[in-house]
């Protein structure tokens, strides 16, 4: 499985300048206060990793890596390992970043971006979970054009609900503290990756090419 890890790290390191162009840009907004974006960078990390299906679909790399001993679990196991590598990394730099630049500008609001982050990080862990079982289920093209009509579907009835819920409904996550949040929500994204992996597992090895 070390191979295939090394292979899609490969592919990604093919964008290398990109990433470093967006680095910069990120680094940019960040001094110019615009934090509210602080989760870009791991969102983007997490698109790099989604293009590697696309890779993989246009150079008949399944029909190859299937011939492999546990070469389909191996495969399957490799892209979300590689996705949650590049995810921590993109999370730490962010970390740096959100806390050095404003450090460096005396202002406090550090703090308030860390949240924003954790709140960035759990929405690209959920994008991976719906999106990887769809992938290798539909295909790059097409997963993502379902996934597409997915987020427009729930954003449309999400807003509708929101429309007649009152914002006091949610005055009641005001007593609980940070860190129980933090960490039950966590446990419940471990959860749910973890049965992302295993629905991914299970269309991929029941796949034909």
């Amino acid at each position: 499985m070390k191979g295939l890890i090394l292979k899609d790290l490969f592919l990604i390191k093919g964008n290398i300048k990109m990433v470093l162009v967006v680095l910069l840009g990120f680094g940019i907004m960040l001094v110019n206060n615009m934090t509210s974006i602080s989760f870009f960078l791991p969102f983007f990390s997490t698109m790099l990793c989604i293009s590697t299906f696309s890779y993989d679909e246009y150079n008949k790399w399944d029909a190859y890596v299937i011939c492999l001993p546990n070469g389909r679990k191996n495969s399957v196991s490799a892209k979300y390992i590689v996705t949650l590598i590049l995810i921590i990394i993109s999370f730490i730099i962010s970390i740096g970043l959100v806390w050095i630049i404003p450090l460096a500008k005396e202002t406090t609001t550090a703090s308030n971006d860390i949240y924003t982050l954790i709140g960035g990080i759990s929405g690209v862990l959920l994008m991976v979970i719906v999106m990887y079982p769809l992938l290798y289920k539909f295909g790059a093209e097409k997963g993502r054009l379902i996934l597409f009509v997915l987020i427009l579907a729930v954003a449309i009835i999400g807003g509708s609900l929101l429309n007649n819920i009152s914002i006091d409904s949610f005055k009641w996550l005001e007593s609980i503290s940070s860190s129980v949040l933090i960490t039950s929500g966590s446990i419940i994204l471990g959860i749910l990756l973890y049965a992302s992996y295993k629905l991914s597992l299970n269309i991929y090895s029941k796949k034909e090419f």
